[in-house]
């Protein structure tokens, strides 16, 4: 199965700072959309390096293992429940998964982006998963391979524990990409089943294995909007916090709903950090311009959206295609990537919404250009803030030096020009 859905047993060693760690049977999958591929040739040469997921909490006992091709890996606790207890809690430095992707890689377009947007984002208050440089060895017995890898901390429940109130964490948490069904662009088609009360307010609910649900690699079926957290109850979850965001984007933007609508369903302040530092970087493959790589978590206590920003490696302006105009788009530029009109409701109800809108969002926009020009004046978007990062990559990682320095130099020239300095 292309999209296989099984951890594959591997020994894992860890050294930092002349400390090493040793785990056996740790899980290990290749991971990514479009990056999966073999590495291991019909000698058993390890000949390229792919991304993966490892897991030290992986017991290799669900019904994946059950299955034929599988069976050799099965894992058999029957007789060591204390045994599977510990391995569920196994975890390095608090860390029970963690994501290794191959550097440089976007054919050699991305070497340090993705860590420096990660840091960007995080230094100016922006949730975002810490990612760093690592050195990792691949050995499979028969040959070995080297290389230079960026590691980043996974967003799932214990991403939320090590940043939020225990109060805070029990949230549904949402995985947005733009997929073989479509871009994650918040509209109801294939999402929301098209159901209107006696006012003509858009209610409907989820579509049974349409957009929204519980993602079943090994399946095939991959959601744009994919429940990580609640989710042990597959199609059978409750999936109507993210149904009733999309309806209610739709009616605000439609029906002419007030500001109090808006602020009921998404945290405004937080939305508006991590758009401006989103704009600053120039991802062509980000949020606003291609409906892809966002995580959405809904605030237990207030059930308010909360946005988190990954898979950053198309920073600063590194870009295929017709995305060359990052340097100087204007912060209120209403196109997505293919030079359509933005399609997401939710940048016409905040960023992009008309002066005839019913409420003022102009609290909403000031907030957005105070961040794009604070990432700036605090010099996080500088080459202070870019050298700091830099000096920590691997030498075939320093890849794309000037390009990215000049790229910073041109966008902040645009800030000023377009929101004075």
């Amino acid at each position: 199965k292309t999209y296989g859905d099984v951890y594959f047993p591997a020994n894992l060693t860890i050294s930092v700072n002349g400390v090493t760690s040793s785990y056996e049977e740790v899980g290990v999958k290749m991971k990514g959309n479009t990056t999966r591929r073999e590495v291991v040739d019909s000698e058993g040469n390890i000949y390229q390096p792919c991304h993966f997921k490892v897991s030290l909490k992986a017991t290799f006992d669900d019904y994946l293992y059950d299955l034929e091709e599988f069976t050799q890996f099965k894992h058999d606790w029957s007789s060591d429940a204390a045994g599977r207890k510990a391995r569920k809690k196994r975890n390095y430095e608090g860390l029970e998964k963690f994501d290794l992707k191959y550097l440089p890689r976007n054919h050699g377009r991305c070497g340090i982006e993705s860590v420096y947007a990660n840091y960007l984002f995080q230094k100016n208050g922006v949730l975002a998963p810490n990612s760093n440089f690592a050195s990792v060895t691949l050995d499979n017995g028969v040959s070995t391979l080297e290389g230079s890898y960026e590691l980043i901390e996974p967003i799932d429940k214990d991403f939320l524990k090590r940043r939020l109130p225990t109060s805070e964490v029990s949230g549904d948490l949402y995985k947005c990409r733009y997929l073989a069904m479509g871009k994650a662009n918040l509209n109801r088609d294939g999402a929301v089943e098209e159901v209107y009360d006696e006012a003509g307010h858009t209610i409907g609910g989820r579509v049974a294995n349409g957009k929204i649900g519980v993602e079943d690699d090994y399946a095939g079926y991959h959601p744009l909007y994919a429940l990580k957290t609640n989710d042990d109850l597959g199609e059978d979850s409750d999936f109507s916090k993210m149904a009733n965001y999309i309806n209610t984007l739709w009616n605000i933007r439609y029906m002419s709903l007030g500001r109090d609508v808006l602020d009921s369903v998404l945290d405004i302040s937080s939305f508006a950090k991590m758009e401006a530092i989103s704009y600053l970087l120039g991802n062509f493959d980000d949020q606003r311009h291609n409906a892809n790589n966002y995580y959405i978590y809904f605030r237990p206590s207030d059930g308010k959206a909360i946005y988190i920003p990954y898979d950053w490696d198309w920073a600063l302006g590194q870009w295929e295609g017709n995305a060359d105009n990052l340097p100087t788009e204007n912060p209120y530029y209403t196109k997505e990537l293919d030079g359509r009109r933005n399609s997401n409701n939710l940048y016409f109800v905040t960023l992009l919404a008309p002066e005839s809108e019913e409420y003022s969002v102009t609290d909403i926009k000031k907030a957005y250009e105070d961040q794009i020009k604070e990432a700036i004046k605090n010099k996080t978007f500088a080459q202070d803030g870019f050298d700091y990062v830099y000096k920590f990559a691997p030498d075939d990682v320093k890849v794309n030096r000037d390009a990215d320095l000049n790229y910073i130099l041109t966008k902040t020239a645009t800030v000023n020009n377009y929101l004075g300095e």
